[in-house]
């Protein structure tokens, strides 16, 4: 779906936060959706939400990140609908800006 996007969580994030996550996100005015995903090849253990929005994926980011750090997830990993990964424990404001520049030129050719 090219408005969703995923972010796989440390394996021991305890599920009161992971549903604290999902209403966080649900509030933010591009989310039309959040949910676990549980796609083949992936071990049960691991912890992916979906998040499907209303614009552009890109743009959200740093306000994902921005909650993930606030809340003090280390080690998730957000992926794009490009298939592009973000570290967000490592994510700077320059490589966000430099995702998005990307994804703009992206958008725009045929």
């Amino acid at each position: 779906m090219a408005n969703q996007l995923t972010i796989e969580l440390p394996r021991e994030t305890p599920q009161a936060e992971v549903d604290a996550i999902q209403a966080e996100l649900k509030r933010l005015p591009d989310v039309k959706g959040t949910g676990l995903y549980s796609p083949r090849g992936v071990a049960p253990a691991d912890l992916m939400l979906w998040v499907k929005l209303a614009a552009a994926a890109v743009p959200m980011i740093t306000q994902i990140v921005d909650m993930l750090r606030k809340r003090r997830i280390e080690r998730a990993t957000i992926t794009l609908p490009n298939g592009v990964k973000l570290e967000t424990d490592k994510a700077t404001a320059e490589e966000i800006q430099r995702l998005m520049n990307t994804a703009g030129k992206t958008a725009t050719q045929p």
